[in-house]
């Protein structure tokens, strides 16, 4: 059995999907295995992708400090 996690994905570009638009700038969260790949086989293909096009990328969250407050 695998377990699922989910992940932040941050759009790059204008995508299509097969759920509707995704706009430039959106991030969304998508299910993963155990090894960071997408379940779902359009994310799987878009991060794949990603390597030529830069479309998608995984969100990195910045945490802020005390100081940024």
């Amino acid at each position: 059995m695998r377990l699922m996690k989910t992940k932040k994905l941050k759009i790059n570009r204008d995508l299509s999907t097969p759920k509707g638009k995704k706009l430039e700038g959106s991030i969304i969260e998508i299910e993963c295995d155990s090894n960071n790949v997408p379940v779902d086989l359009f994310w799987r293909a878009r991060v794949a992708d990603s390597v030529i096009d830069n479309c998608v990328e995984f969100h990195k969250e910045k945490l802020k400090s005390k100081k940024d407050k």
